[in-house]
């Protein structure tokens, strides 16, 4: 069978056959006989799947590397099988875990039996695991995400000002850590006052205030399950579909507060679906006070991890099209000038506000800010939130003199 040869367009005796797409030869014409309508004793050849054979000529992604502090908490127990799942970064995304325990003797035995039952559940994107780091230096010094979860101690309300000054050095020490850190880390707060615990470390660690943030994706999955929990009957095949619910103030907080004016379930705004019992304004305030009477509850740790997992899911790799997340974001000196924020806010403080995430960064919603703070009572909870932050803060700065 003889190959055909495309004519080309350069001149007689050119060399260009070398490098000229045209000079190719064509493949051979296949004569297929046409089918006679009667099933073929021989198979089909199955057609291999584009996207299979487009994978195959990129590299996979280099592994991630994540750094959990206080491994040995019962948060952590609960986020590890999520991170090593591919529910954190994504079914194709590898990662390795590193971790450090403030009280790394005490918790050895636990932390060999933690990391056997990962290597037991054979997870394919878990390509190392050391949770046996003895200094904190070695551990996030390389990582590409950092989560500082809660001391044990954190929870500990009969002594609260021994806690408040314990956690308060606890994060000066991982912020001088993150000095070695790279400027792309990511690095993300939880537990209570994560909001002024994350303010200390990134003065201290001196990375941009886009590289940390802090936990408020618990509070909006404690109001969207309230508000879940009141609209059921209504939404009842679209439970998935509730977005642009959002959470301002000090996360975790007595004042931080919800804001369902731009809620919609699907296309239908959240006011066409209340009833004559409960409206709109009700809803939003019995929400608020239910979202902020639990954050004085030691609840169980699973609700935790797993809202640290959308929280960072949300931060790599995207929030949905028409919909936004919340955390806590750093207030910068630029953004005050230009008047992003309302002017009572303060330079390098930490407050939940909803944002959209792309490509590992988050973008602000000015206009929404700007419409809570012009309305009356939306904006006295928004001023009475930043005193509160502003008075931790002050409290904290006194544990670090």
């Amino acid at each position: 069978m003889s190959m055909s040869k495309v004519s080309c367009r350069q001149p007689p005796g050119c060399l260009s056959f070398l490098h000229c797409v045209c000079c190719i030869p064509a493949p051979p014409l296949l004569n297929f006989p046409k089918s006679s309508g009667a099933a073929s004793s021989t198979p089909p050849r199955k057609r291999k799947n584009i996207y299979d054979m487009y994978d195959n000529f990129i590299a996979p992604p280099s592994p991630l590397r994540v750094a959990i502090t206080n491994v040995a908490s019962e948060v952590g127990y609960a986020l590890f099988p999520m991170i090593a799942s591919g529910e954190m970064f994504g079914d194709k995304q590898p990662v390795i875990i590193h971790g450090y325990n403030v009280e790394q003797y005490d918790a050895q035995e636990d932390l060999r039996g933690i990391t056997m039952e990962l290597q037991d559940g054979h997870y394919p994107l878990l390509h190392g695991i050391d949770l046996m780091h003895t200094d904190l230096t070695t551990c996030i010094t390389n990582a590409d995400i950092v989560i500082c979860l809660p001391t044990p101690r954190s929870y500990n309300s009969r002594q609260k000002d021994v806690v408040l000054e314990t956690d308060i050095l606890h994060f000066k020490h991982i912020g001088l850590t993150l000095r070695s850190a790279s400027l792309n880390v990511k690095v993300l707060v939880t537990g209570p006052r994560s909001h002024t615990h994350c303010a200390v470390v990134a003065a201290i660690a001196d990375l941009p205030p886009t590289s940390c943030t802090a936990l408020s994706r618990l509070d909006l999955n404690r109001a969207k399950g309230q508000v879940i929990k009141y609209l059921r009957p209504q939404i009842e095949d679209r439970l998935h579909a509730l977005q642009r619910l959002s959470i301002f103030g000090n996360a975790g907080g007595r004042t931080a507060f919800v804001d369902t004016t731009k809620t919609t379930i699907g296309s239908t705004p959240i006011s066409h679906l209340c009833n004559d019992d409960i409206n709109e304004e009700s809803l939003c305030h019995f929400v608020t006070r239910c979202v902020q009477k639990r954050n004085h509850h030691n609840l169980a740790k699973f609700p935790v991890a797993r809202a640290i997992t959308q929280h960072m899911r949300e931060w790599i790799c995207g929030t949905d099209e028409g919909d936004w997340t919340c955390m806590g974001i750093i207030i910068t000196e630029e953004l005050l000038r230009k008047g992003v924020f309302p002017s009572y806010f303060e330079p390098h403080m930490v407050i939940s506000l909803p944002v959209t995430c792309s490509n590992g960064s988050f973008f602000l919603l000015p206009w929404l800010i700007d419409e809570i703070d012009r309305e009356v009572s939306r904006g006295k909870q928004l001023q009475e939130s930043v005193q509160e932050l502003k008075n931790e803060k002050v409290q904290a700065l006194s544990f670090l003199r």
